[in-house]
């Protein structure tokens, strides 16, 4: 009876550590979360050497981990989206905002990085009330605040989120917002 319960509780302490070896194995190591910038007043140029009469130049801007920066401009608006370098077909579409966007003076994007490699960016982005008078819907005089915008890129899409500018360490936030979501 001693040597099947010496097997026995040997048995259990060996069952024990590959559990145990197993379940440490599984949970994957944190990821290390940093962040790197686009300056807009500096990292951005013309997207093509000429356009077309009567047409806006759109912008190609510094990215990471093979995306960029594209800005271009319809009637009142600066559209600003991530792209992926060699596949068009891979555009996040970031924010739509006024005319000279990339040109306000101390203009970032933030990107979100994992273990080194991008998967969101954070810009700042300024909300207006609705234009009654026909004139451009980004008119000073309808601001009615600013955030910061969180969005994923391809394989995070489902990190979507804003932080009020307004919000004591609102940066911090919208890092903690896009950091909490990466899987």
């Amino acid at each position: 009876m001693p040597k099947i319960k010496s097997a026995f509780i040997g048995l259990t302490v060996i069952l024990s550590l590959c559990l145990a070896t197993v379940g440490n194995a599984s949970k994957a190591p944190a990821a290390k979360f940093t962040s790197a910038y686009t300056d807009l007043n500096k990292d951005c140029k013309d997207a093509f050497k000429e356009v077309g009469e009567g047409q806006d130049m759109p912008l190609r801007c510094k990215g990471y981990g093979g995306y960029y920066l594209y800005i271009y401009y319809s009637a009142w608006a600066s559209h600003i989206n991530a792209q992926m370098r060699g596949n068009d077909d891979v555009t996040i579409s970031l924010a739509m905002q006024e005319l000279g966007y990339s040109d306000a003076k101390g203009r970032k994007v933030e990107w979100r990085m994992a273990d080194g490699k991008p998967f969101a960016v954070i810009l700042r982005v300024s909300h207006y009330k609705e234009s009654t008078d026909g004139n451009s819907p980004f008119d000073e005089k309808l601001k009615t605040g600013e955030s910061l915008v969180v969005k994923g890129l391809k394989g995070y899409e489902h990190i979507d989120g804003s932080v009020d500018a307004k919000t004591p360490d609102a940066n911090v936030k919208a890092r903690q917002l896009a950091d909490s979501q990466y899987k």
